[in-house]
């Protein structure tokens, strides 16, 4: 290599690394929110399971979020409720695992669930689809275990834990703030309970209310 071309060189390797620094004080621009530490609940939430056969669709919204002011969960103006939430979540899970004991049904599943932010006010517990209108902001796979303890004919009091790990991480925006949900390869746990009801013996039908939290492990 002649003179000139290592001076070229060099030229470019010194201009690469002085852009480095600016590209990272970009990517620290980018807020995280829903992570929080020494088992702090990261986020909380509402939620509605549908139950057909070996498949359920859980679907619901965000009631906190670490790093947002609850009121900023919802539309200006609007009551507390799914229909005014701006973060909402899907999970469509398969079962494979189910034993019984006693009064207790003991069920595991896999599957994905994902996290919406909403450009509009629309949730509605009759309508599934009506929670991922919104931007996909983040992405997990999921690991499910479920306890079904039956009180009586029909109706039972389930408790969930969750093995979340994150997929995908897109940020967003709010007011000119740019956010991100967690980040890729973030492991979590999730906890639900509530009640169960089943509505059809033969194919299975039934629907869970659940409340539950979200605490980083990793």
């Amino acid at each position: 290599m002649n003179r000139r071309k290592f001076i070229g060189a060099a030229g470019s390797t010194v201009t690469a690394l002085s852009i480095s620094p600016h590209i990272a004080a970009a990517e620290d621009e980018v807020k995280v929110i829903g992570v929080a530490s020494h088992e702090k609940n990261a986020m909380e939430f509402l939620a509605r399971s549908e139950q057909r056969g070996p498949e359920t669709t859980h679907f619901g919204y965000f009631t906190h979020i670490a790093g947002l002011d609850d009121d900023a969960l919802y539309w200006h103006g609007h009551p507390h409720t799914e229909a005014a939430a701006r973060f909402t979540l899907l999970a469509k899970t398969q079962l494979n695992a189910r034993h019984e004991l006693g009064n207790l049904i003991v069920t595991g599943a896999e599957g994905e669930l994902a996290i919406y932010f909403n450009h509009a006010p629309g949730g509605n517990f009759n309508d599934p689809s009506s929670f991922i209108q919104g931007e996909k902001i983040a992405a997990f796979t999921l690991r499910f275990h479920n306890v079904l303890n039956v009180q009586a004919p029909n109706t039972g009091v389930a408790n969930a834990t969750v093995d979340l790990v994150q997929l995908r991480a897109k940020s967003f925006t709010i007011k000119g703030d740019e956010l991100r949900v967690g980040r890729r390869g973030l492991s979590a746990k999730l906890v639900a309970s509530g009640q169960g009801t089943r509505t059809q013996i033969d194919p299975l039908k039934a629907f869970f209310l659940l409340s539950g939290s979200i605490v980083i492990t990793t």
